[in-house]
């Protein structure tokens, strides 16, 4: 292919054109390459099962807040599954944390499931069975399926695995199936058993823990599957006229979501923002590619002005030129896969800031997005070379440079420059900007004093949950051992510390009234308040006498004492909470859900009546003076008081507002390195623009120099040019810019407005640097010798 080897040979003579396209394709490219390779990646190992496409999420909720998905009932699973002609099959999962017995215990993951659970994902065992509908029945749901992870950990990858037991919360479970490797959930399950539930349980519609997916029908589609949620409660407000009045009034109702945005959660809306923010880079980087192109086509003016005079006509040029384009792009592209496989890895530890649960050993390039990129890359590179255009006459071309002129092409290259500029001033503006709100978050007073907290969890077997004299004895020992430790001022039990995540809205109302209130509820030691560094009000702790049989009692945040009793005094006052229960103290509001949202209306119960409350698992606390007590230590304390229990998610309490901006910090650090990309592209373009000016009109500035322009005043003609591009480059930025920060505030929820403070100082941090890189041309310019400049023209 002779035209092939030509293409090359004038690439290959034209370094300081070809290098440098390929390697600004190659960014781009690899941006967003990564970018694709990511999603992709996310998603198939969110939800790796059979056409995850026609999986959906079916939820309960107040029809004012799509966002907040509720956990339907057993009840409303049993009224999901009348629906036949849309759904293939509907199931449910629960998960929950507990403990397996040996040597050490060693606290699991795990999930209750319908007996359908595998079958409806599309999820196979690759060793045993799955589960029947006999396991769902109450006594015989002692069977266990392990993940592929938990199998090769515990037992060797072994198939001698099935039929083994484990002790799994003090009661033998046997081991009946293995599941795929690549299978894994977002709770991270290690451990999956039946749900059972008697024929009362199934009918029972008030106790919501399950989360529902449904598989859709080949026919049927999403749409349908909303429609029909409105139906469900139409249904249940005929046959359970109690919701009735709540259905009527838009405080209950049932939604639907694609079950991988609702396994992904918020780290699915960092992923569009990042996308977002790939594209754009891409585009940067071809404003680049394209005017390194440009000035390519000018530099050959003269050659393709004498092959015109030699009957080549202009349809030659352009297929000339698309094709160098083409082979540049295909450079870049392939420099570009190199480039994005290796920021897989790093991109690992900020998506985890995210997307915590997920498994990311299977972020890779997959056959798609390598096709993709093979392809995108010679589209792009002709495009970029779509700039040039075919050179004038030979004649005019003899001209124009007889008086040191350009034609249009520099006024084009001017054009692009600026539109990277303005592209990178936005990109650059919202990074600073996420940096800023980010701040404000991390700055905002939490509501208690977190510094020098620590926390661990304990998650006791069902058997004690269920027995509030063994749970509370269970607490007692465990805060008597802990206050003996070294070190250790406070100690303290909840059923959740702030900032972990967990939500439990309980209905509640002040005695008299009709409003019904969902607060989050609490429960907690004595002393537990203080100890996290709660700030009391008015009124008293909890202390040794509020126990079962005695007045039922609660302590209300701030917020939720002026939404039941206005201004007035809340201590006495009786509140309806699962039955009549005083108020005896009133604690200022904290950040419960993290400083990115508002302090909730909050109750707590003392532990020892809070037999209403959601306790899976109960988080002990100590404050310490210094160093906290070893993990080891705490687990030998454990093992003596419950020798079956395992601790779990030991730290400091300040962790957990680090981990619950995770979406935040995670977009902030990949913003940041599009953003430090960008800046480096344009400025490089800047370069590039003020070198071929610099070059281009040596004749005017000799001529000035000859009619007594001074080296400073060539200096600031061609500074002044540059600051000019920088000025507009900033303004168009500053309005895009405007537009990125409120689209980051809708993809990723509970941004705080950062001002345009430090947004500004950015932009003038971009016209800084586009008059450095000015600089070395400008002072090229101030050295122009008029004789030698005039003698070449």
């Amino acid at each position: 292919m002779p035209w092939l080897k030509q293409l090359v040979r004038g690439l290959v003579r034209d370094p300081r054109t070809s290098v440098p396209a390929v390697l600004l394709l190659a960014i781009g490219l690899g941006g967003f390459v990564w970018m694709l390779a990511l999603r992709r990646s996310l998603m198939l190992r969110s939800l790796p099962v059979r056409n995850p496409g026609s999986l959906v999420a079916l939820w309960n909720g107040q029809k004012n807040r799509p966002d907040r998905h509720g956990t339907p009932s057993y009840g409303e699973l049993e009224l999901f599954r009348t629906e036949r002609d849309l759904f293939e099959g509907v199931a449910a999962t629960d998960p929950k944390e507990g403990n397996v017995a040996g040597d050490v215990p060693e606290h699991v993951r795990l999930e209750r499931v319908t007996a359908n659970y595998f079958q409806v994902l599309g999820v196979a065992p690759v060793l045993g069975r799955g589960f029947s509908v006999e396991d769902e029945r109450p006594g015989q749901d002692r069977v266990v399926i392990l993940n592929h992870g938990y199998w090769v950990r515990r037992f060797g990858g072994s198939p001698d695995a099935l039929g083994r037991y484990l002790d799994l919360d003090g009661v033998p479970h046997q081991v009946v199936g293995v599941l795929p490797k690549a299978f894994h959930t977002p709770h991270g399950s290690q451990l999956f058993r039946p749900i059972a539930a008697s024929p009362a349980q199934r009918a029972d519609f008030g106790f919501h823990f399950l989360r529902v997916f449904a598989r859709l029908r080949p026919a049927a589609t999403f749409g349908q599957a909303k429609a029909r949620m409105a139906r469900f409660a139409s249904q249940l407000g005929a046959d359970h006229p109690e919701f009735a009045s709540d259905l009527a009034a838009g405080a209950y109702g049932y939604g639907a979501s694609p079950l991988i945005e609702d396994w992904l959660g918020s780290g699915l809306s960092v992923l569009t923002a990042l996308n977002a923010a790939a594209l754009l880079l891409l585009s940067l980087a071809a404003f680049n590619a394209s005017a390194l192109l440009l000035a390519r086509a000018s530099a050959r003016r003269q050659e393709w002005a004498v092959r015109s005079a030699l009957g080549a006509t202009p349809q030659e040029w352009r297929r000339s030129v698309l094709a160098e384009g083409a082979l540049l792009g295909l450079g870049g592209a392939l420099l570009g896969l190199l480039l994005g496989h290796l920021a897989l890895g790093p991109a690992g530890w900020a998506i985890q800031w995210g997307l915590k649960d997920i498994p990311l050993d299977g972020l890779r390039m997959d056959g798609p997005a390598v096709a993709a990129t093979l392809f995108l890359g010679p589209a792009l590179g002709a495009v970029c070379a779509l700039a040039s255009r075919p050179g004038a006459d030979l004649g005019q071309v003899i001209r124009e440079q007889g008086r040191g002129q350009a034609g249009g092409h520099l006024d084009l290259r001017r054009l692009l420059v600026l539109g990277q500029l303005a592209l990178a001033a936005a990109m650059l503006g919202t990074a600073v900007w996420l940096q800023g709100s980010i701040g404000l978050l991390l700055s905002r007073d939490p509501g208690f004093q977190p510094r020098g907290v620590w926390s661990f969890r304990l998650s006791p077997e069902a058997d004690t949950l269920k027995d509030p004299a063994r749970f509370d004895a269970l607490q007692q020992q465990l805060l008597a051992r802990l206050r003996q430790l070294p070190g250790v001022k406070a100690v303290g039990i909840f059923n959740n510390v702030p900032m972990s995540g967990f939500r439990s809205d309980l209905g509640m109302s002040a005695l008299g009234s009709p409003d019904r209130l969902s607060p989050q509820a609490r429960g907690a030691s004595p002393g537990a308040l203080p100890a996290l560094g709660v700030r009391f009000r008015r009124g008293r702790d909890f202390d040794e006498g509020d126990v079962q049989g005695h007045p039922r009692v609660a302590i209300f945040t701030r917020g939720l004492a002026r939404t039941c009793f206005g201004s007035e005094d809340p201590i006495g006052r009786q509140v309806d909470i699962f039955g009549p229960a005083t108020v005896i103290g009133e604690i200022d509001d904290y950040l419960e859900f993290g400083p990115s949202q508002p302090p909730p209306p909050v109750f707590y119960l003392p532990n020892a009546q809070s037999g209403p409350l959601w306790y899976r698992t109960f988080h002990a606390i100590l404050r310490t003076d210094g160093p906290p007590p070893s993990e080891a230590a705490l687990r030998q304390l454990t093992k003596e008081v419950a020798p079956g229990l395992a601790i779990h998610h030991f730290g400091p309490l300040e962790a957990n507002m680090e981990s619950i901006l995770g979406p935040q910090r995670m977009i902030r650090a990949f913003f940041s390195a599009f953003a430090a990309l960008a800046l480096a592209l344009s400025v490089g373009g800047v370069y590039g623009l003020m070198a071929a000016s610099v070059t281009e009109r040596r004749g005017e500035l000799g001529v000035r120099s000859a009619m007594g322009a001074t080296a400073g005043d060539l200096l600031l003609l061609v500074l002044h040019e540059a600051s000019r591009l920088g000025l507009l480059g900033a303004a168009a930025g500053a309005a895009a810019g405007w537009l990125l920060t409120r689209g980051a505030r809708v993809w990723v929820v509970d941004l705080p407005d950062a001002g345009h403070l430090l947004p500004g100082l950015s932009l003038l941090f971009l016209i800084l640097a586009v008059l450095l890189a000015s600089l070395i041309p400008a002072l090229r310019a101030a050295r122009v010798d008029p004789a030698v400049a005039l003698r070449n023209e």
